[in-house]
């Protein structure tokens, strides 16, 4: 069944070669697939025929048994016939169905420009056609109104059509997934490796922010009221320095450390062991006219708290 140069110029030789075709198609297991119609087409053409076979497919990515075999037609059997006849037949094909994409607006166009020609179309079967063409995401919805009764006017398929269209690309973009932001925080690469040496203790920044500030209220506390005095010894502890990796980065506690250690040696100095206080707090005092040593109501030098004289550090 190939078709050579000189047959495939006549208009009989193709339409003949068109219903071989559909016919051992229908004996073959596999022939009524659309993918298996197309190949089987395209190998069995020569020539001229499969030159413009070659181009016409390079032309397009995707395409129907029914858009070949019309196609081919039109171009090696062209028969005049009349625009009612032609709109009729690509009804029967099918061929004016929705595109992928495609919107209501635009398949509408396209529908009621085919259906023109034909002067005696009833209303039933232009809704009939209209429902065949829709997209199988509409079909079923499309096939009755909400009340469940069949459309007996074509332009309330159509309004409907339309408002079934909205609907389903809402949940299309309601069903979409949204990115997150901010979906993933930078993290220190210290706090990541988890601890493998025996005795360590790894405190998140979290729980290491939560001590300094603890440290430091206490510290405040320990200074301003009127209790006893918190001792500020310098020098270096005498315990080993806990949370110190072997062979990387100091931990947190040992950061942690390292620091009250620097605080400790700043904080060491006369005037806090002569007042007590530091230098904007004895400012304060001084402001508020009260006991520079301990913040009360008594002159300073009646204060228990003061040394004697000449214990006093100059």
């Amino acid at each position: 069944m190939k078709q050579k140069n000189a047959e495939c110029s006549t208009a009989d030789a193709t339409r003949a070669y068109l219903r071989d075709v559909r016919k051992y198609l229908l004996l073959v297991r596999g022939g009524d697939r659309d993918a298996v119609k197309c190949l089987f087409v395209g190998n069995t053409l020569e020539g001229m025929v499969k030159t413009w076979y070659d181009q016409w497919t390079t032309a397009r990515e995707n395409f129907t048994y029914d858009e070949l075999t019309a196609t081919l037609l039109a171009r090696f059997a062209p028969e005049v016939q009349p625009r009612d006849v032609e709109a009729r037949h690509t009804l029967a094909l099918g061929t004016y169905r929705m595109c992928p994409n495609e919107t209501i607006p635009s398949y509408q166009s396209r529908f009621e420009a085919l259906v023109t020609p034909i002067a005696d179309l009833s209303e039933g079967d232009r809704i009939f056609w209209f429902q065949r063409g829709l997209s199988e995401s509409l079909a079923g919805e499309c096939a009755t109104d909400l009340m469940g009764r069949k459309f007996q006017s074509y332009g309330d398929l159509v309004q409907f059509t339309r408002g079934a269209e909205m609907r389903f690309l809402a949940k299309q973009s309601a069903l979409r997934p949204v990115p997150r932001v901010n979906a993933m925080r930078a993290q220190d690469p210290a706090y990541d490796a988890a601890p493998v040496d025996q005795g360590t203790d790894v405190r998140s920044p979290t729980a290491a922010a939560t001590v300094v500030r603890t440290d430091q209220s206490r510290s405040a506390r320990g200074v301003s009221g009127t209790g006893t005095h918190v001792s500020t010894g310098a020098g270096p502890s005498s315990g080993p320095v806990r949370g110190k990796r072997k062979g990387g980065p100091p931990s947190a506690a040992a950061a942690h450390g390292a620091g009250n250690e620097a605080k400790r040696q700043c904080t060491d100095d006369p005037w806090l062991k002569k007042w007590g206080c530091t230098q904007s707090e004895l400012a304060r005092r001084r402001k508020e006219k009260v006991c520079l040593r301990c913040a009360g109501g008594h002159p300073t030098r009646d204060c228990p708290m003061l040394p004697p004289l000449a214990q006093q550090p100059k």
